[in-house]
């Protein structure tokens, strides 16, 4: 991978990218934070930092591979698919509002499934 648990970052309270900013949903200086704790208090400014690592094609793959808008497999007939638009659709702030949850659409089964 790109990242491991323990790497370490330096996240500032607002993060701009390509003329989008990003802000966490708790009011913080700039912090040491490794990629573990940034997971952990769902920082969004740290996950659009380290999500710049990988592609958009390489984001909507991993998405993908974690279930997100694809039915379930599990035998009902109305198991919801969730939306993933394709990566070439996604516009400048979509591409990276992907990597906290937002920009998509998913059930609450694949948010559990993708947790396996």
């Amino acid at each position: 991978g790109t990242s491991s648990p323990l790497d370490r970052f330096t996240v500032p309270p607002s993060y701009t990218v390509e003329n989008q900013t990003f802000t966490d949903a708790f009011t913080h200086g700039t912090e040491e934070r490794t990629l573990a704790g940034i997971i952990g208090y769902s920082m969004n400014t740290g996950t659009v930092m380290v999500g710049q690592r990988l592609s958009k094609d390489q984001r909507h793959d991993w998405l993908q591979k974690f279930g997100i808008g694809e039915a379930p497999d599990i035998g009902l007939p109305a198991a919801a698919s969730g939306i993933l638009t394709p990566a070439e659709q996604w516009d400048s702030r979509q591409q990276y509002t992907v990597l906290f949850g937002q920009g998509v659409s998913q059930s609450t089964l694949q948010t559990v499934r993708a947790y396996q």
